[in-house]
C-alpha cells in the first residue's frame, strides 16, 4: 500500500490530491507502468513522476468541494437505502423466523406493531412439520416451492443489441457499483441471464463475498453474469419474501458451508433454491408485500439516483482535476441535475 500525503498544505489540497489519484487517467497510468509479471505492482518512482494539473488552492479547494458533495450525497443514499432493507429483514425475521406474532397470540397477548385485522390473520398455535414447530396451517417447503430459478437467458439467436452487464465483483450486498454497458456479441460469455424486476440474485462463486442484490426496476438489456443464480417469483405477492429469504443470515452461511472448490468455491444454483423455508398462508405473504414493496421502491429509485450522482461524478472528475473544464460551468451542471433530481423525486 502506497500512503500518498501534501508536502505543502498551502499549495496543494488533500482532497484535491485524492480526486487526482482516483481520477482514471491516473489509475490507466499506474497499471501501464506496473513492475513484474506473475505479481504485477505498482512502481512507485513511476507514479511520482505522473504530471497532474495544478490550479491555485482556491480552485483546488472548489473542485474538492464539489465533487465531495456529490459522494456525500451518494453515501447519504446508500445508507438510506442499507435503513430500508434493514427494517423489511427485521419485519421478515419476526414474522416469519422468530414466529413472534404466533408466539404473543400462544401466551393470549396481541402482537406488537400491527393492526387487530393484521394480528387476526395469524395463528394462535403450532404443529409438528418436517421443520419442527411451525405455525398452524403453514407449509414448510422450500424458495422452489414459490419461484423460479434461472428462468431466462440469452442466445446467441435471440438477444438483444446492446446489454448492460453486471458480474459478481459489481455487486456487493444490493449495492450495484459497476454496470457495464456492451454491444452483445463484445460482451463477456457470461453474460447471459435476463434481468426483471422483482428478480434476486446472489453470486454462486464464494458465497460469503455477498455478492447479492434485487432487481427494483425494468431496464431494457439488463443482464447478469451466469455466475448468479436468478431467482424469480411465482407471484409478485411473494417478491420481497424471497428477497429477505434468500439473504437470512442462516442461508449466507449455509451457502459458504456448502460451497467446493478450493481456488474458486463455489455452490451450484439450485442448492440456492433448495433454501429451506417456511411459507405462510397467501393473506399473510401478501400482508408482507403490501407492506414491504413500497420500501422497496424507495430504495430502486435511490439506486437509479445513485447511477445518476456516479455518471456526474465520473464525467466532471477527468475534466475538472486535468482542468479541461472550468468549475464555474461544472456547478452549473452539478445545479442543473440537482433540480432534475428533486423534480423526479
Amino acid at each position: 500500500v502506497l500512503v500518498f500525503r501534501t508536502k505543502d498544505a498551502e499549495q496543494f489540497h488533500p482532497a484535491f490530491l485524492y480526486y487526482c489519484l482516483v481520477d482514471p487517467t491516473f489509475i490507466e497510468y499506474t497499471m501501464a507502468t506496473c513492475k513484474g509479471a506473475k505479481m504485477p505492482r505498482g512502481d512507485k518512482g513511476a507514479m511520482l513522476l505522473y504530471e497532474i494539473f495544478k490550479p491555485d488552492l482556491e480552485t483546488q479547494t472548489k473542485i474538492a468541494d464539489l465533487l465531495q458533495s456529490i459522494d456525500n450525497l451518494i453515501e447519504t443514499l446508500r445508507h438510506k437505502n442499507t435503513a430500508l432493507e434493514s427494517i423489511a429483514k427485521t419485519l421478515f425475521r419476526s414474522w416469519f423466523v422468530n414466529f413472534d406474532p404466533v408466539h404473543a397470540k400462544v401466551n393470549s397477548k396481541e402482537p406488537e406493531a400491527m393492526s387487530a385485522e393484521l394480528a387476526q390473520l395469524f395463528p394462535s398455535d403450532f404443529e409438528e412439520s418436517i421443520r419442527g414447530q411451525i405455525p398452524k396451517g403453514w407449509t414448510a417447503g422450500s424458495l422452489s416451492d414459490i419461484c423460479s430459478l434461472n428462468p431466462e437467458s440469452w442466445s446467441t439467436k435471440k438477444h438483444p443489441n446492446f446489454v448492460k452487464y453486471i458480474d459478481l465483483t459489481g455487486l456487493k450486498e444490493n449495492v450495484f457499483s459497476e454496470m457495464t454497458q456492451y454491444v452483445f456479441d463484445e460482451a463477456p460469455s457470461r453474460a447471459r441471464r435476463i434481468l426483471r424486476k422483482g428478480d434476486s440474485l446472489y453470486g454462486t462463486v464464494r458465497p460469503s463475498n455477498l455478492s447479492y442484490g434485487f432487481i427494483g426496476r425494468d431496464d431494457a438489456g439488463l443482464t447478469g453474469s451466469t455466475g448468479f443464480a436468478v431467482l424469480r417469483p411465482n407471484d409478485v405477492n411473494s417478491t420481497e419474501f424471497v428477497y429477505c429469504s434468500m439473504t437470512l443470515k442462516e442461508n449466507i452461511e449455509r451457502l459458504t458451508h456448502l460451497a467446493e472448490g478450493a481456488a474458486y468455491p463455489a455452490v451450484r444454483p439450485d442448492i440456492v433454491h433448495e433454501q429451506a423455508l417456511v411459507i405462510p398462508t397467501l393473506e399473510i405473504m401478501h400482508s408482507f408485500h403490501k407492506l414491504t414493496s413500497p420500501l422497496f421502491e424507495v430504495h430502486a429509485n435511490n439506486t437509479q439516483l445513485i447511477s445518476c450522482l456516479v455518471a456526474l461524478r465520473d464525467h466532471l472528475l477527468p475534466r475538472l482535476i486535468s482542468g479541461k473544464l472550468r468549475i464555474e460551468d461544472a456547478e452549473i451542471s452539478v445545479a442543473t441535475m440537482t433540480l432534475e433530481l428533486e423534480a423526479e423525486a
